[in-house]
């Protein structure tokens, strides 16, 4: 009886996916797999194309501090390696730039911190700031003095750790 329920759900199954013989379903799913991963990369490309799209935005809405720029974004259905990439991309750009990106994917929201090369000198280190930006939704962060991740734990005060940085920037100088 067993086995016949098995064989049953196996052809049920072969048959959803459109093959003609149960043998040939290792193959199949084999094959899905293959064209699932294609599709997330081509995803991901396409999130990461429309993530630059959205930096050259901001570099039109940076705010000043002390001759230093302040890029703040969020950006709904952006995981933590696009905002890894704005952020460097940005610092590359920018010498005197100070970025913080949080992004939420798959649930999860995300810290990006960067900080120019000239901002640096200032005294402002990334590690430090996404640890105190970081600190105003309950998550923690940290990192280099170029370059720093945080984890957001309550997502709802986003705005106000974003809204922060410019202050938060102020303490951190020398």
């Amino acid at each position: 009886a067993l086995l016949d329920e098995r064989t049953a759900e196996l052809n049920d199954i072969a048959e959803k996916l459109k093959v003609g013989n149960v043998s040939d379903l290792p193959v199949k799913v084999a094959s899905l797999n293959a064209e699932l991963k294609d599709l997330r990369s081509q995803l991901d490309k396409a999130k990461a194309a429309a993530a630059n799209q959205k930096v050259e935005g901001l570099f039109r809405s940076a705010k000043e501090v002390d001759g230093l720029k302040i890029f703040t974004a969020y950006f709904g259905g952006t995981g933590a390696d696009s905002l890894r990439g704005m952020a460097e991309r940005i610092r590359d750009q920018v010498p005197t730039g100070i970025t913080v990106l949080c992004g939420e994917s798959d649930g999860k929201v995300s810290m990006a911190v960067s900080v120019g090369r000239e901002a640096m000198e200032r005294g402002i280190k990334a590690g430090a700031l996404a640890k105190l930006a970081s600190a105003i939704t309950g998550g923690n962060g940290g990192g280099k003095s170029d370059f720093a991740m945080a984890g957001v734990r309550d997502a709802t005060k986003v705005d106000e750790a974003l809204a922060a940085v410019p202050e938060l920037a102020r303490r951190l100088m020398k």
